[in-house]
């Protein structure tokens, strides 16, 4: 198995062999800056779609309907073209139940269905329990971690006894084969083999694959020609080659990428015709091409970088291409006609609007040692409750009692480990819920740069 090294940016005109390959309508939806983007697979076209701030994982559809997660742990359906969010849910796991035994952690990694009904996401529960008969004096406490991937529709809360979208246990990282199967990876249960095809919804234990050593965060191309995973180690990436179909394909190595002492790999991806490999390395994505599945002993070039882009996504919908809007004509003088614009003159919408912030929210000051003072107009008398996350985790919170409508604070104090978290500095997201004595609650979602 051939260790492979990165070569720098712009070696593929070097490497390059046989006639130039047709461009893809594809695209690759990342992470950057908490936002959702969509860049073409050479990097030249890129498109912001959201400027919330909150984002922390996106996945992508064949017609190309994202999924993303937000910093309060909910799913929200995102327009591609606008940012508008079409739908805004939460799974089982997005909140832990007062009173339960179990604390809930997740959803992770939440991936779209190629048809874009389902999502399946990762998820983790911490169990414990008092055992009087543990042989201590008085007792003791005992606790068990347990892993799972959880499955929803596309656009709205799904329980796990729902027919059809029940939970599986053991595995997680999950990535969909198609419309019914996802492949699951990284068992927490020794033993267990590394990859698992589960049948969607079936109430099912699986159907076992094979197993690499700790290998997972697999995908499997659409060409059906390689299995692409992050190593145990999570410096590394292996490509194994494919021969049948899973999961009963013959799988055997063939490309070892990375670095024993480089950075942590994440979120592998293929592009549509199995050609190209994204995946990030906690900075930006990098685009993988030249991979020779016959030979496995060819050196592969980082040909194509999105700096300070996390967690890519291929999918065969293409970037939406941008618009160009007529220019503004000046106004008519007194008595002249108002010019009329020209056939061949490309019109079109506006930007769409931004959501409002419907209490005025602004923040005020910002820093680990005294917190987040938030500023607002309050519409009446209420109660304000505020949260601060920092990728996706809880750093902090705070409440205050309104009395009657007019301007003012509240203030969040960051919790002990988020201070530890933010001791250098960095944005945090601020969702501020106001709840009236009488009528429905409002809610704002701020950035705020903390200082270190």
């Amino acid at each position: 198995m051939q260790r492979i090294t990165q070569l720098a940016v712009g070696a593929l005109a070097a490497l390059a062999i046989g006639p130039t390959a047709v461009a893809q309508a594809d695209s690759i939806a990342y992470i950057k800056d908490q936002n959702v983007w969509l860049a073409s697979g050479d990097g030249s076209r890129q498109h912001q779609v959201t400027s919330s701030g909150t984002y922390s994982y996106a996945s992508q559809s064949d017609d190309g309907t994202i999924i993303a997660l937000n910093a309060d742990r909910h799913l929200h359906r995102i327009d591609r073209v606008s940012g508008a969010v079409l739908a805004d849910f939460s799974t089982p796991v997005s909140a832990t139940p007062p009173n339960s035994s179990f604390v809930f952690s997740g959803p992770y990694a939440p991936t779209i269905s190629p048809d874009g009904t389902k999502v399946a996401y990762g998820w983790t529960a911490q169990y414990t329990m008092y055992d009087p008969y543990c042989g201590y004096p008085g007792g003791c406490r005992e606790g068990k971690r347990i892993i799972g991937t959880g499955y929803s529709h596309a656009d709205r809360m799904t329980a796990w006894d729902e027919p059809g979208f029940r939970q599986h246990s053991g595995w997680q990282h999950p990535s969909w084969l198609d419309d019914a199967h996802v492949l699951i990876s990284q068992p927490y249960e020794l033993g267990n083999l590394d990859f698992w095809v589960d049948t969607v919804g079936d109430d099912a234990y699986g159907q076992q694959w094979y197993g690499v050593s700790g290998d997972g965060d697999a995908e499997v191309s659409r060409a059906g020609n390689g299995v692409v995973a992050i190593a145990s180690t999570g410096t590394f990436i292996d490509v194994d080659r494919m021969e049948g179909a899973w999961p009963n394909a013959d799988v055997s190595p063939c490309l070892f990428i990375g670095d024993r002492e480089g950075p942590t790999l994440q979120s592998p991806s293929w592009s549509p015709d199995g050609t190209k490999i994204a995946y990030s390395d906690s900075s930006s994505v990098q685009i993988l091409s030249n991979l020779d599945f016959a030979g496995c002993n060819r050196d592969v070039a980082v040909t194509t970088r999105l700096d300070a882009g996390t967690y890519p996504d291929w999918g065969p919908a293409d970037v939406p291409p941008v618009i160009a809007l007529a220019p503004v004509e000046p106004p008519p003088s007194r008595g002249q006609a108002p010019a009329t614009p020209r056939r061949d003159q490309p019109v079109c919408c506006a930007k769409p609007p931004v959501r409002g912030n419907a209490l005025g929210a602004k923040v005020a000051a910002a820093s680990v040692g005294r917190g987040v003072t938030v500023r607002l107009a309050a519409p009446g008398a209420g109660r304000v409750n505020a949260v601060a996350t920092f990728r996706g985790k809880r750093v902090g919170g705070g409440a205050k009692k309104v009395t009657r409508r007019g301007a003012t604070a509240v203030r969040l104090t960051f919790t002990r480990a988020g201070r530890r978290t933010l001791r250098r500095g960095g944005k945090v997201t601020i969702r501020l819920t106001f709840k009236p004595a009488k009528g429905a609650a409002k809610t704002v979602t701020l950035g705020a740069t903390v200082k270190g």
